[in-house]
C-alpha cells in the first residue's frame, strides 16, 4: 500500500510599516516549499493551496510597540504541512 504524506510548506509574513491614520497594508507572506514536478504534472502556486489571511494585533499608538503579524486565518490544503513565521507591522 502507498501512502501520501504532506508535504512541508513555510510562510514567512513580510514586515510591514504604515503612516498613523492610514488604512493598514496589506498583509503579505513569502511561500517556500510548494511543489512543482513536470512528471506529476504537478504546478502548485501559493493561490491554489492556500486561503484565509494573515491578521495584526489591535492597536493604533505610534511608536509604542510593533503590532505581531500572526497567522489568523491562513491555513494550506491537506497537501501541506503549513509552518509559519510571524512578523510586525510598525506605526510611524
Amino acid at each position: 500500500q502507498l501512502s501520501i504524506t504532506p508535504a512541508a510548506l513555510t510562510v514567512t509574513a513580510n514586515a510591514q510599516t504604515k503612516i498613523y491614520g492610514d488604512l493598514d497594508p496589506t498583509l503579505t507572506y513569502v511561500v517556500g516549499g510548494l511543489i512543482k514536478n513536470d512528471t506529476l504534472h504537478i504546478d502548485d502556486q501559493a493561490a491554489t493551496v492556500l486561503s484565509g489571511n494573515l491578521v495584526r494585533a489591535a492597536g493604533e499608538t505610534v511608536n509604542v510597540v510593533p503590532y505581531a503579524i500572526s497567522q489568523g486565518g491562513l491555513k494550506a490544503n491537506s497537501n501541506y504541512t503549513l509552518s509559519y513565521t510571524g512578523n510586525d507591522l510598525t506605526i510611524t
